[in-house]
């Protein structure tokens, strides 16, 4: 027995992918929907954990950082201006 396939092969393009998500609907419902269902069987029926991509959490911490930093400079510079109304006084 000999099993043979032949393809044509075709450009990869917004309107291709249009079409095919035209063509067929449910199929890509489907899809979605058995990658959320495995999601939470994964997150509520085996327990397992979520971590953040390490670059959004190094983003996260980046920007927590700057605005520490961004408070604590705002804080000195009222007290200094209190200083400064305080001596002018």
């Amino acid at each position: 027995m000999v099993v043979t396939m032949r393809l044509n092969s075709c450009r990869l393009s917004q309107s291709a992918l249009l079409h095919v998500l035209l063509a067929y609907p449910l199929h890509s419902l489907a899809i979605v929907v058995a990658i959320y269902w495995q999601a939470a069987i994964l997150f509520v029926g085996k327990k397992a954990q979520f971590f953040d991509h390490p670059d959004l959490a190094l983003k996260k911490a980046k920007q927590a950082t700057v605005q520490a930093a961004a408070h604590a400079v705002a804080k000195v510079a009222d007290a200094v201006a209190e200083r400064q109304m305080a001596h002018l006084s």
